[in-house]
C-alpha cells in the first residue's frame, strides 16, 4: 500500500460510519421537529453559517497566518502508542492534515483524499503522514469514533493517526476550530507551506501541496548520510553468513 492509499485509508476509518449514523440522526431530528413545528438546531447552525462573512486569510493557497515552526507536542494514536512531534519530523519532515472527525468535515477530507491519491509520491526520503484528529470536537458519537479508530487503525498502511483529546495541539498550530488544513513540515520543524480551510480542495491544490513534498524529498536525499563503502562491502557477506 502506497502513502497516497494509505491516507486515503486511514481519513476514512473513523467518518464513514459517523457520516451514516449522523445522518440517520439528522433525519430523525427533522421529523420531530416538523412534527412540533420546530426549526431544528442544525438546521440553525447550517443557516447561520451560510451567512457568515468568509475568513480572510491572506494567500488561503498557502501563506496564511498559520505558526512559522511546528510546536512541542505528543500524542497518542488510537492504539495508545505515543508519538512526539519532533520525532516525527526530525527525519524527513511531515506532512499533516489537521482535522475533525464529524460530519461537517467529510466532504473536505474526501476531496483531499481524492486529488491527493491522484498524485505521484516520492519513493524516498518521505515525510511521514500524519493524520491529526481533534476529538474535542466530535461531541455526538465521541466515544462511537474512539472505538472505531481504535478497530480500524492499521499502524502499518503509511499513516500515523493521532488524537488531540483536548485540541490543545490543533490550537498550538494556530488552527481554528471546525476546519481541515493541511501543513508541510521540514526536517528542521519550519512550517513551509499550508492549505488553508479556504483552499479548494482540487487538482491544483493537491498538485501545491505534492510539489512541496516532491522538493522536500529531494531536499532531505541531498543531507541524507551516504552508506560507507565498508558497510555496504559487508552487508552482503553477513547477510549470507546469517543464513547459514
Amino acid at each position: 500500500m502506497d502513502r497516497s492509499t494509505g491516507m486515503l485509508t486511514a481519513l476514512l476509518l473513523c467518518v464513514l460510519i459517523l457520516q451514516r449514523e449522523a445522518l440517520a440522526q439528522a433525519k430523525q431530528e427533522e421529523k420531530v421537529a416538523a412534527q412540533k413545528n420546530e426549526v431544528p438546531k442544525e438546521a440553525t447552525v447550517a443557516s447561520n453559517a451560510s451567512v457568515a462573512p468568509a475568513k480572510a486569510l491572506p494567500g488561503a493557497n498557502g501563506s496564511g497566518a498559520f505558526q512559522s515552526a511546528a510546536p512541542v507536542f505528543s500524542l497518542k494514536d488510537p492504539h495508545g502508542k505515543e508519538f512526539r512531534g519532533d520525532d516525527l519530523i526530525k527525519k524527513n519532515g511531515m506532512l499533516l492534515m489537521l482535522t475533525v472527525p464529524n460530519l461537517s468535515q467529510y466532504e473536505k477530507q474526501v476531496r483531499w483524499q481524492r486529488y491527493l491519491k491522484k498524485e505521484a509520491w516520492p519513493k524516498e526520503h518521505t515525510p511521514a503522514c500524519v493524520l491529526l484528529q481533534d476529538m474535542s470536537q466530535q461531541e455526538t458519537f465521541k466515544e462511537k469514533a474512539r472505538s472505531i479508530m481504535k478497530e480500524k487503525y492499521d499502524p502499518t498502511a503509511g499513516v500515523v493517526v493521532l488524537v488531540d483529546e483536548t485540541g490543545d495541539v490543533r490550537r498550538k498550530f494556530g488552527v481554528s476550530a471546525n476546519e481541515t488544513v493541511i501543513l508541510v513540515v521540514d526536517a528542521k520543524g519550519r512550517i513551509v507551506h499550508h492549505e488553508a480551510d479556504d483552499s479548494e480542495a482540487d487538482a491544483e491544490s493537491a498538485k501545491r501541496v505534492m510539489n512541496v513534498v516532491r522538493a522536500m524529498a529531494s531536499a532531505n536525499a541531498a543531507v541524507a548520510p551516504a552508506t560507507p563503502p565498508l558497510a555496504a562491502a559487508l552487508t552482503p557477506m553477513l547477510s549470507t553468513a546469517i543464513k547459514k
